[in-house]
């Protein structure tokens, strides 16, 4: 993510301006304006409308997802030097980490996993990979719902597959299926159940830069 600010910010609302420089860090700013960069452009192509005139809705934690009469949901999250956006016809869900070497899993372990999973963690060759895996899961499965963090996270489930949650946060089954965008990224994508396999695409900061077409 090293291109300049101004690049961005140039092809951006004021209100996006105003959100961006609420960011103290260049990194975090950047990390926010190529969100919304991929948000414009995807929302674009999915919706038809021009990029700056996406109708997009805040949700109450803060999350944009596009408006219900596209008939398309969003999900944005970001790490590190990734940004990662899903897509679906139904309220999707999509939580990246970075995998930072003083991860404390022995405190955040007991906190975030039941005993089952807890055990599973510490039986994996990898158990910072293992319990961020879990982590992303959980994440990606509350935002797919549409909650920001519950008072307990050991009653989310953290198995890749078919979920169920508990009653009160959904009445359906979500499918969650994990991945890496590189060794240091695990993330998570959370969905509605479906025979169809999602699809992945990776685009670079160029390939956004290229295609700025907002007009």
């Amino acid at each position: 993510m090293a291109e300049p600010l101004g690049t961005l910010l140039a092809e951006l609302s004021a209100t996006d301006h105003s959100r961006a420089n609420r960011y103290r860090q260049p990194a975090d700013r950047l990390r926010f304006l190529y969100g919304r960069v991929l948000v414009g452009w995807v929302g674009a192509g999915l919706t038809g409308y021009t990029a700056q005139t996406v109708p997009l809705v805040i949700g109450p934690y803060g999350k944009p997802d596009l408006a219900a009469h596209t008939g398309w949901h969003i999900n944005l999250t970001h790490a590190g030097d990734w940004v990662l956006l899903a897509v679906d016809r139904h309220p999707v869900g999509i939580d990246v980490e970075n995998r930072r070497p003083d991860l404390p899993i022995a405190t955040l372990l007991p906190t975030v996993c039941s005993p089952d999973e807890q055990a599973r963690v510490w039986a994996d060759t990898d158990p910072a990979t293992a319990f961020l895996r879990s982590w992303t899961r959980k994440e990606a499965l509350l935002k797919g719902i549409g909650h920001g963090l519950v008072d307990d996270l050991r009653v989310i489930p953290s198995l890749d597959g078919q979920s169920s949650l508990p009653p009160g946060l959904s009445d359906s089954d979500w499918q969650v299926q994990s991945f890496a965008v590189d060794s240091a990224h695990p993330a998570a994508l959370a969905h509605q159940p479906t025979d169809i396999s999602p699809v992945f695409y990776r685009l670079t900061a160029s390939d956004l830069l290229t295609n700025l077409k907002w007009a």
